[in-house]
């Protein structure tokens, strides 16, 4: 007869932790390889679970419990949450008036690209400029860090105030660099049109505004 808690241990010195603390390993499965098998399967399973936890409390993604929104069709959360516009790395540009829940969707496709096996992080526009120019510092060298781990990154309150040139360019090389193998997306509370009156310089931020649009599809909360 096998001791238990021998083959506990075994499981430990091979780094099958979750198993090593299953509830008994006493199964109804007659076949020896369908029980190998479970076996396996439980600690992957387990290990999985652990790593989508981990992903979404490194996320920074804010806690949502019931999606509440406003002036957009349900189909449109559904089409987003296919993800066949992250699979392309392409965006998603969510536009509204505050409190449509903007946000709320934002955190929910998040939380969603997370259970399907990718990494989001969520932050607004004043965290992520800050993280940009101080990349040196050890809490924004972490951040960076998870922001370039990260297959999703959801960039929030984007024009919700006025914006200096150099940090439209700033934002501009930033996106640009790092929406080559990953998405983006971006939320605002002002049209594409109002952009220009953000910002002393048009031309930079028309240049900046067709780079958002590109491979962007624009959702619009009415």
């Amino acid at each position: 007869m096998v001791n238990r808690e021998e083959l506990r241990l075994l499981c430990k010195r091979l780094n099958l932790h979750h198993l090593s603390k299953i509830e008994t390993f006493d199964l109804e499965i007659k076949d020896k390889l369908d029980y190998v098998k479970y076996l396996l399967e439980y600690e992957l399973h387990e290990r999985e679970k652990k790593v989508k936890k981990q992903n979404r409390l490194s996320s920074h993604l804010p806690d949502v419990k019931e999606i509440e929104f406003q002036g957009i069709d349900k189909w449109n959360i559904e089409d987003a949450l296919k993800f066949n516009w992250l699979k392309e790395n392409r965006n998603l540009l969510l536009i509204g008036k505050c409190g449509k829940g903007k946000t709320t969707v934002a955190a929910k496709i998040g939380y969603a690209a997370i259970d399907n096996g990718y990494k989001a992080y969520y932050l607004k526009i004043d965290e992520y400029l800050n993280i940009l120019k101080n990349k040196e510092g050890q809490k924004e060298k972490l951040a960076y860090a998870r922001m370039k781990d990260a297959d999703l990154i959801i960039l929030d309150e984007l024009m919700y105030l006025p914006i200096e040139v150099d940090d439209i360019l700033l934002l501009y090389r930033s996106i640009m660099n790092l929406s080559e193998s990953r998405s983006f997306i971006f939320i605002t509370n002002r049209r594409l049109e109002e952009w220009v009156n953000n910002t002393s310089d048009l031309h930079v931020m028309e240049t900046f505004k067709d780079r958002i649009m590109n491979r962007s599809k624009q959702i619009i909360f009415k």
